[in-house]
């Protein structure tokens, strides 16, 4: 992929790329606020974490053929309130889906 040469989505610096911490005035900032990476996907780093549809599997790269299953969704993405590390393209971590969080949002996708 063209990104993954990258610590975060499109850049090795998060304040170009995305909200996060130290940049974020401890809040959701505006769509497109930093610079979209080699997409033309803005916010892929921070302003607010990604819920993902896969269920968290701590495991889940060592077993490459077994879908996970779990209590908990994967979240990608960090968000306005995390600092860098949690920013990173590699981050993974999870979050129950049944209750709300000011810094966990959605992207919609569809296919052409």
């Amino acid at each position: 992929s063209a990104n993954s040469k990258y610590i975060y989505a499109g850049s090795d610096q998060l304040s170009a790329v995305g909200i996060y911490r130290k940049n974020s005035s401890n809040g959701t900032q505006p769509k497109g606020s930093r610079r979209p990476n080699k997409f033309d996907l803005h916010d892929m780093s921070g302003n607010v974490a990604e819920w993902c549809s896969d269920w968290y599997d701590e495991d889940a790269y060592k077993k490459p053929n077994k879908k996970p299953t779990g209590k908990k969704k994967v979240i990608r993405g960090g968000s306005w309130g995390d600092k860098s590390d949690f920013c990173r393209v590699s981050n993974r971590r999870s979050a129950d889906p049944s209750q709300a969080h000011p810094f966990i949002g959605f992207r919609l996708a569809r296919d052409k």
